[in-house]
């Protein structure tokens, strides 16, 4: 992506900070996703800013947000979870995803 207005700064969001910005991220996600190879429509659009909602109560939630002037360039966000989370079962395939897993402390 080519910068429009100058250069893009990258900024750190924690989850409170992330709440006002979720309409530019669910748009950016709608404009991504919905070419090919992903075809996602406007369910699935409601299903990542519910996602995302639910997303934002993880105590580990960190978001990098990308921005060129006033508009949202990009992002990325993760949490930590367990090796025992129901949540890597979205994740994997595998019936057992101790397979894939493996937790660490820092």
């Amino acid at each position: 992506m080519e910068p429009q207005g100058g250069s893009v700064v990258i900024e750190e969001y924690q989850p409170g900070e992330v709440t006002g910005i979720t309409e530019e991220l669910r748009a950016l996600y709608a404009d991504v996703y919905a070419e090919p190879p992903y075809y996602e429509t406007e369910s699935d659009v409601t299903n990542f800013a519910a996602r995302l909602t639910s997303q934002l109560q993880e105590l580990s939630f960190l978001a990098m947000v990308a921005w060129d002037g006033d508009s949202l360039a990009g992002y990325l966000y993760g949490f930590a979870i367990n090796h025992d989370s129901s949540l890597w079962a979205t994740v994997f395939l595998s019936p057992d995803p101790s397979q894939h897993v493996q937790e660490w402390a820092h």
